[in-house]
């Protein structure tokens, strides 16, 4: 009853006065604050789920890393530190450019390539491993050496907890199955209530179906 009172009720316009209240404002600002912050959820849900199971902490631990070892002494990690001011040489990277302000530049640039394989290869071995499906006809008190070393490889690759939709990148794509096979299984489920009569017309509807395909 409420609802169709204020359906048919006259709409009621705010005078100049409440519009300029202190109080509308807030409730404006208020509106504002919930939809940026919806927004910044959003994002941030849409970015942790994309690089799930790897984490953006990766990518300030590698730049981190890479800063120490460019400006950390030579003599200690030689062949690393030379690779990568190698790798600042090849971005013609000015030479007047200050030497941390080098470090920084090739750190950041390697550390996101890092990630980014990083990421890829771990997406890549989960989806493989989420293959796996001998875990289904085992005895669940009893799992087998393979299921076991499976279970650990997950978790291993897994990393920190995911959210909701966090899996979806990494989840074994399901094979499609065949028009024929999808009409034979049709044909099985009807026997029991179809006649004879009803199912050989629905056969034939099924291969006309089936020649339009070809």
């Amino acid at each position: 009853m409420a609802e169709a009172r204020i359906a048919v009720a006259e709409p009621r316009v705010n005078t100049i006065e409440e519009i300029a209240s202190p109080q509308s404002w807030k409730d404006v600002l208020g509106s504002f604050r919930s939809i940026i912050t919806k927004r910044y959820y959003k994002v941030r849900n849409l970015i942790y789920n994309g690089v799930w199971p790897a984490s953006l902490s990766n990518v300030r631990l590698t730049i981190l890393t890479c800063i120490v070892l460019m400006l950390i002494e030579p003599s200690l990690t030689s062949g690393i530190n030379a690779s990568l001011w190698n790798i600042a040489h090849l971005l013609c990277i000015p030479q007047g450019c200050p030497r941390t302000l080098q470090a920084l530049i090739v750190s950041s640039i390697v550390g996101i390539v890092s990630f980014i394989a990083l990421m890829i290869l771990r997406q890549s071995l989960l989806r493989l491993l989420l293959s796996y499906r001998g875990w289904m006809y085992e005895n669940p008190k009893s799992h087998t050496i393979l299921t076991t070393v499976w279970c650990g490889a997950v978790r291993l690759l897994s990393g920190y907890k995911p959210s909701l939709y966090s899996c979806q990148r990494s989840l074994p794509r399901l094979p499609v199955p065949s028009v024929k096979d999808t009409l034979n299984r049709l044909y099985e489920s009807l026997k029991p209530l179809c006649t004879e009569e009803e199912l050989k017309e629905i056969q034939m509807q099924g291969k006309e179906f089936e020649s339009t395909l070809a």
